[in-house]
């Protein structure tokens, strides 16, 4: 969401595979990269105190889910299929 008269920064970014990206906006814009079982997941960010948007760190999520993120960004719930066990992220700060 822009509010006021922000206007978007537009960066060419790769995502490799079959990434999946959820936006994830609090305090601060930023992506986790989801990729469904073992690969290596990303979390994309404003870097350096902005404004440019790169790599922060890599996640691990491990397993087939379906996420939904909260409205606020501030959480996300990893459902998994049939009996799987689901989780909560919470955002802490």
């Amino acid at each position: 969401m822009l509010l006021g008269n922000t206007s978007p920064i537009s960066t060419p970014v790769d995502i490799p595979g079959t990434h999946i990206p959820l936006g994830l906006f609090d305090d601060i814009p930023n992506a986790l990269l989801y990729s469904p079982g073992p690969a290596t997941d990303i979390l994309f960010g404003v870097t350096g105190g902005g404004p440019s948007f790169g790599q922060i760190v890599t996640a691990t999520v491990n397993g087939v889910y379906t996420p939904a993120v909260s409205w606020s960004g501030e959480f996300v719930v990893w459902h998994a299929p049939g009996g799987a066990t689901d989780f909560l992220w919470v955002r802490v700060s």
